[in-house]
């Protein structure tokens, strides 16, 4: 469920200061650049995550450490993965080792946790049908995403084209590799985003540290979070065109009459009819000819695809709970 982390270690808390000269041997491509009030920064990489260290240009000892990345692209070279508890330690661990430095209470400022959706429709047809969320205003981009954000975004919920994205950043990002055979997959990407205020978000107390997010409580909780915060989601209830319906002739037209019979109901349509007193010869042969048009509509409505969007999406959430609960999650 965790991807992207933010999380910062002030040295201060450590037995021993360090020189910044300790770190530069296990940073990847370093650079040195010169801040205000006598502070210098060193930044480069270890793997995908992107290392940040702050220190003082005088005594060249190291004030502050900041990672910021992926952790399943760090351990997987891509973020489809789902990391367990386990996994979050041995990045931990990892992280820890290649520094030379225990990481383990750096203080977590950012955190981005989601599912992957395996869905049989197009990406757009999901986006289009997600509406909106509680008194967050909602912004889609290109038929790719929908992101409903607070106005200072420490709170984010997004559903996006997985692969799309995936595919875009395959040629910028060399640590992202993933199998080509999931290149022709529809996966959904939903996604909840703390970029402020983690301890607040999941009601700690005190900072929320890179070792509470390998504790199996936490994960608990995220999905939990994941869970109540989709219920919350305004869905289409609209169900799918079936690729037959596609295309037959006036096709959205069709489309168009069987949502409205669909939100409408076929008896209360009826009665509409019934009642209007319509400006031709004969009444009669006017309401028949419509009732028989709606008839022939209603007998088309089998041809919509047997599940909606809410139900389909419903189900794969339940099958990844069961999943969790067999691993004890």
């Amino acid at each position: 469920m965790i991807d992207t982390i933010k999380a910062y270690l002030n040295t201060d808390s450590l037995q021993t200061q360090l020189p910044v000269s300790y770190l530069l041997p296990n940073i990847e491509n370093p650079k040195s650049t010169v801040g205000q009030n006598q502070m210098g920064y060193l930044n480069g990489h270890l793997n995908n995550i992107k290392v940040a260290v702050l220190y003082h240009i005088k005594s060249e000892l190291v004030s502050r450490i900041t990672l910021t990345g992926s952790v399943p692209k760090f351990l997987y070279s891509n973020n489809l993965a789902t990391c367990s508890p386990t996994d979050i330690q041995t990045f931990i661990d990892t992280i820890s080792s290649a520094l030379d430095i225990d990481m383990s209470e750096a203080v977590v400022t950012w955190l981005d946790f989601g599912l992957n959706f395996l869905v049989s429709r197009p990406i757009p047809e999901y986006i289009a049908a997600i509406k909106s969320y509680p008194r967050l205003p909602k912004i889609v981009y290109h038929g790719e995403s929908v992101t409903m954000a607070t106005k200072s975004s420490s709170k984010t919920i997004t559903f996006y084209d997985k692969i799309r994205e995936v595919k875009s950043n395959l040629s910028k990002n060399k640590y992202c590799h993933i199998p080509e055979i999931m290149l022709d997959l529809n996966i959904l990407r939903y996604e909840v985003r703390y970029r402020k205020h983690v301890n607040r978000k999941l009601k700690y107390q005190e900072s929320v540290k890179l070792k509470d997010l390998s504790n199996i409580e936490l994960h608990k909780q995220l999905f939990q979070i994941l869970k109540t915060t989709f219920d919350e989601v305004e869905i289409s209830e609209l169900k799918f065109p079936s690729a037959d319906l596609v295309a037959s002739s006036g096709f959205l037209k069709n489309y168009l009459a069987l949502i409205g019979l669909y939100h409408c109901g076929y008896d209360d349509i009826c009665r509409i009819i019934q009642s209007q007193d319509f400006n031709v010869k004969n009444l009669s042969v006017k309401r028949s000819t419509l009732k028989a048009q709606l008839k022939m509509l209603a007998s088309q409505s089998n041809k919509l695809h047997g599940r909606n969007i809410t139900t389909a999406l419903e189900a794969q959430f339940d099958a990844l709970e069961y999943i969790l609960h067999l691993f004890n999650l």
